[in-house]
C-alpha cells in the first residue's frame, strides 16, 4: 500500500465530493447563501424537500412511495442525479439510479423534480469494545489474541487483546501485513525485505528476511515488459531503479509459504507490470512470475494461486490457476468485464468470493471447490452467477471463521454481514478494514480519513446482534 498514493486519493476525493455531492443531509433551510445557489441540494425559493423509497421511473414520471401514499412526479431534463456517501459519490442517469432506494428529493414550484440522491441506510449500533488506540488501518489476529494498527504519521504497531496494559510493539513504516492461519505469526513489509513475527507464549521473536526480488533476474512472460524494458534501455539505468511496491501479502493455507506480488514503477513513467513470488519463511524463492494488469491475487490451495487480470481496451477479464510448483499457468474459460477489486478464500471450505465492478453496479460472486474446477475442465463453462448485486461500492470483502461474508458499503457506511445462500444476516453502522475478521471483527465508527479515528472490537456473535 503506497502512503503517498493514500493521501492523494484522500485528497482528490473530498476536493471532488465537496463540488459535487457531500452536502449535509440536514439543516437545508438554514443559513442559505448567494454562493449555496449553485448547489444543486441546497432548496430555492418555494421548493420542497421530500424523504422516500424510489419506486423507479415509467411513462415520463418518478415514482416515489412516501409513507401511505404513492406520488408521481415529472423530472427536469436537466435534474442532478446522485448517488453518494459522506465523503465520495458519483453523479448518473436517472435510468442508472437503482429501484428501491430510499431517496431524497427536490420539487421545484411546478412540481418537477430537479435534484434526486440517495438517503444512506441507518446500519444497527454496535455494542463493542472501544480498544483505547486511535489508527487508521487495523487487523486482527485469527485467534483474536492480537492486533494490529496502523497510524499515517506514526507506523505499523502490534497490541496484546487480552492485556491492554501491555506496551504495544513497534513494526514498521509501512502498513502491509499478513496473519497466518493460526494467528501465531505475522508477515509485514519493510522497505528493503520483510519481517516475520513469531508470537507464543506471550513471547514475540523477529526474523528479517529479503524477499524483495531483483527485477534485472526476472524474466517475464513472452510479450511482457517490453515497454518497461525499453525505457530502462533508453534512460541506461538498471531496472534495480523502479521503485517497487508490494501490493499482496498472504499466507499459504498450511502457513508454509507466502505470497508476495510486487507492482513496479519506473519514476515518472508508470506501469502496471506486476511480479509475484513464493517464498518459504526463511526466505528461499520456491517460484515467480510476471503479470500485467493484475486485479487481485490469493491462495486456493496450498500448490496453486488464484489470479483475476483485469480486462484492456483489447481484452476481456481473465481469470489464471497457477500451480507454482511446477510453474504452469492455464487461462480458466471464463471471461469477464469490470475491475476485480476483491478476491478472499476461505482456509477451510477453499471457497472463493469475489466482486466485479461494471458501470455502477458491484457484483458480488462466490464459487465453491467443486463449481470451480468443473468450470476449469469445462469446455463450454457456464458463467457464475452473482450472488449479490450491489449499486453502491463493496469494500473489504472478507470470510468469518464460520463462513459468512463481511463487507463495507462506501456510500452507506454500513457493514453488510451475508451467508452463503446470499441472505443479508445484518447490517450494521461503521468501517471494516481490511484483514481485521475472524469471528469477532475490528471496525472503527466510519472510516478514517484525515484524523485517526478509535477501533472497537465487535461482541461475540453469540451475544449480540452482529451474529446469526
Amino acid at each position: 500500500m503506497n502512503l503517498a498514493w493514500l493521501l492523494f486519493k484522500q485528497i482528490v476525493s473530498l476536493l471532488a465530493l465537496s463540488a459535487l455531492c457531500a452536502v449535509p443531509q440536514q439543516g437545508f433551510f438554514s443559513g442559505v447563501q448567494a454562493a449555496d445557489l449553485n448547489n444543486p441540494w441546497w432548496p430555492r425559493q418555494h421548493e420542497v424537500i421530500l424523504e422516500g423509497l424510489y419506486l423507479g421511473y415509467e411513462n415520463n414520471l418518478l415514482h416515489l412511495s412516501l409513507e401511505d401514499s404513492f406520488l408521481a412526479f415529472p423530472v427536469s431534463a436537466q435534474a442532478t442525479i446522485a448517488l453518494a456517501g459522506e465523503r465520495t459519490g458519483r453523479l448518473i442517469t436517472l435510468e442508472q439510479f437503482p429501484r428501491l432506494t430510499p431517496v431524497q428529493i427536490i420539487v421545484d414550484p411546478t412540481g418537477t423534480v430537479r435534484a434526486m440522491r440517495n438517503v444512506p441506510e441507518n446500519g444497527l449500533p454496535i455494542s463493542g469494545t472501544p480498544l483505547q488506540e486511535n489508527g487508521h488501518l487495523a487487523t486482527l489476529s485469527p485467534a483474536e489474541n492480537y492486533f494490529t494498527l496502523y497510524h499515517y504519521l506514526d507506523g505499523l504497531f502490534l497490541y496484546k487483546l487480552d492485556d491492554p496494559t501491555a506496551a504495544p510493539l513497534f513494526l514498521s513504516n509501512e502498513p502491509l501485513c499478513a496473519w497466518n492461519h493460526a494467528g501465531n505469526r505475522l508477515a509485514y513489509t519493510s522497505p528493503e525485505h520483510i519481517d516475520l513475527l513469531t508470537c507464543e507464549l506471550g513471547l514475540c521473536q523477529k526474523q528479517s528476511i529479503p524477499l524483495y526480488p531483483v527485477c534485472s533476474e526476472e524474466q517475464p512472460e513472452s510479450g511482457k515488459g517490453t515497454a518497461r524494458e525499453a525505457v530502462h534501455k533508453t534512460a541506461g539505468e538498471s531496472p534495480r531503479e523502479t521503485v517497487r511496491v508490494c501490493t499482496e501479502l498472504t499466507w499459504s493455507p498450511n502457513a508454509e509459504h507466502l505470497l508476495v506480488s510486487f507492482l513496479e514503477d519506473y519514476p515518472d513513467v508508470g506501469s502496471n507490470f506486476f511480479q509475484l513470488a513464493v517464498f518459504t519463511p526463511t526466505g528461499q524463492r520456491l517460484a515467480a512470475m510476471s503479470v500485467e494488469n493484475l486485479g487481485a491475487c490469493c491462495w486456493l490451495t496450498d500448490a496453486s494461486v488464484l489470479l483475476m487480470v483485469n480486462p484492456t481496451e483489447k481484452e476481456a477479464g481473465q481469470i489464471l490457476l497457477w500451480h507454482w510448483p511446477s510453474g504452469e499457468t492455464k487461462t480458466l474459460p471464463l471471461k469477464y468485464d469490470g475491475i476485480c477489486s476483491n478476491l478472499c478464500s476461505h482456509p477451510q471450505t477453499k471457497t472463493i468470493a469475489y466482486t466485479i465492478s461494471t458501470g455502477f453496479t458491484d457484483r458480488l460472486y462466490v464459487i465453491t471447490p467443486s463449481s470451480f474446477f468443473a468450470t476449469h475442465s469445462s469446455s463450454r463453462p457456464t458463467a457464475p452467477q452473482p450472488l449479490f448485486t450491489s449499486p453502491f461500492p463493496i469494500r473489504n470483502l472478507q470470510w468469518t471463521r464460520d463462513g459468512d461474508l463481511l463487507y463495507w458499503d462506501e456510500f452507506n457506511n454500513t457493514i453488510t454481514k451475508l451467508n452463503l445462500a446470499g441472505k443479508v444476516i445484518g447490517k450494521f453502522a461503521g468501517y471494516l478494514p481490511e484483514k481485521s475478521v475472524a469471528t469477532r471483527f475490528l471496525y472503527f465508527e466510519e472510516e478514517p480519513f484525515c484524523d485517526p479515528l478509535p477501533v472497537y472490537l465487535s461482541p461475540h456473535p453469540s451475544n449480540d446482534q452482529t451474529g446469526n
